[in-house]
């Protein structure tokens, strides 16, 4: 799957990732980009786009600063 910008990721670890962070938001509410990074293990190079990505997917939704449940599921 493309990310926002020039970055691919392969779609079983975006779904992975999905649940991590569905996981995560139920158990806090929210996610912020440290615990992103802490999710992916990947620098905030990576882990931006691939925030941007699971918006775009709707598992997430932008909330100032933080992300928090989208639409999906």
């Amino acid at each position: 799957m493309r990310a926002p910008g020039e970055l691919w990721f392969d779609r079983a670890a975006v779904d992975a990732l999905a649940e991590r962070v569905r996981a995560h938001l139920a158990e806090h509410g929210s996610i912020d980009t440290a615990a992103y990074k802490r999710l992916t293990g990947t620098t905030r190079r990576t882990t931006v786009p691939l925030m941007e990505l699971l918006d775009a997917l709707e598992v997430t939704r932008r909330a100032g600063d933080r992300r928090v449940r989208g639409r999906a599921r």
